[in-house]
C-alpha cells in the first residue's frame, strides 16, 4: 500500500489492512487530490477514488494589546500583559522587546488564541522606556508589532525607617520602696531622634 502525492510515493508497509500519512506545517491555502493504490502478494491492484480537501491559509496573529504601568522603580519587578486572537485558532506566544530595538528579548510560553499572557522585567537603571511585544503562532507566523508603551524608571530610594518610640526609665524611688515627705522623683528618657519633652 502506497500513500503520497504525484511527485513523492512512500511505501508504508506490506501485509497491513490500514495505514496513515501525515502533512504538517500547512501554511497556505492549498487543494490536494489524493488516491490510494494497494497490491496483494500475487501483485493484483486496487485504485481508490480520488479524494479532494483543501487546507485552510495561515493567517498572523492579530497586532497585540500590551498593558503595563507607566513607571516604576529600578531593581523592581514590574508586571505586562499581552493578547492578541488567532484567525485560525492557533497557539500563540509572545516576544517582548524591552528597549525598543526591533529584536524580540524575551518569548512567553505558548498560550491559546484571545488568552491573555503575562510577563515580569526588571530595569537596574533609571530613564524612560519603551516595550512593546508581537505574537507569534505555533507554525511561526507572526504579527506586526504592539503600540510601544512608554515607562519612566526612577531610582529607588528605600524608606526611612519607622520611627521608634522613646526609651524610659524611673530611677528613683524605687519600685516597691515606702516614701515620705519630700519626693523627688528621677528617671532617664532617650530617643534615636532626641528627646523633645
Amino acid at each position: 500500500m502506497y500513500f503520497g502525492s504525484s511527485s513523492s510515493l512512500e511505501k508504508k508497509a506490506s501485509n497491513i489492512t490500514s495505514a496513515s500519512y501525515s502533512i504538517s506545517n500547512l501554511q497556505y491555502s492549498t487543494t490536494y487530490y489524493w488516491r490510494v493504490v494497494a497490491w496483494d502478494e500475487k501483485g493484483a491492484k486496487t485504485i481508490s477514488p480520488t479524494w479532494q480537501f483543501t487546507t485552510e491559509e495561515n493567517v498572523q496573529p492579530s497586532k497585540p494589546i500590551l498593558n503595563g504601568p507607566s513607571s516604576g522603580y529600578t531593581g523592581m519587578t514590574i508586571t505586562f500583559s499581552a493578547k492578541s486572537d488567532d484567525e485560525n485558532g492557533n497557539k500563540i506566544k509572545y516576544g517582548f522587546d524591552w528597549n525598543n530595538d526591533g529584536i524580540v528579548d524575551k518569548w512567553t510560553s505558548l498560550y491559546n488564541s484571545g488568552e491573555t499572557a503575562s510577563i515580569t522585567h526588571t530595569w537596574n537603571n533609571a530613564g524612560t522606556c519603551y516595550v512593546k511585544v508581537k505574537a507569534q503562532d505555533e507554525y511561526g507566523m507572526e504579527s506586526e508589532w504592539s503600540n510601544a508603551l512608554q515607562i519612566t524608571i526612577a531610582p529607588y530610594t528605600p524608606p526611612p525607617p519607622p520611627n521608634q518610640k522613646p526609651n524610659i526609665e524611673i530611677t528613683s524611688p524605687l519600685n516597691g520602696s515606702t516614701v515620705s515627705r519630700i519626693l523627688r522623683i528621677r528617671g532617664n528618657a532617650s530617643d534615636d531622634k532626641g528627646v523633645e519633652k
